[in-house]
């Protein structure tokens, strides 16, 4: 039934941390979950 919350908010948190920072989409902790995965629904999301 779909990803669990927690990805999601994960992914999201990985978003902001890197628009905050100005950092490289490869220089995205592990935590935030693989950087092309949260890379590729940013790029949904203002594609």
């Amino acid at each position: 039934m779909g990803r669990p919350v927690r990805d999601r908010r994960q992914v999201v948190n990985g978003i902001l941390w890197k628009l905050s920072t100005g950092a490289a989409w490869r220089d995205l902790s592990e935590r935030y979950g693989p950087w092309k995965t949260v890379y590729e629904r940013f790029r949904r999301l203002v594609g």
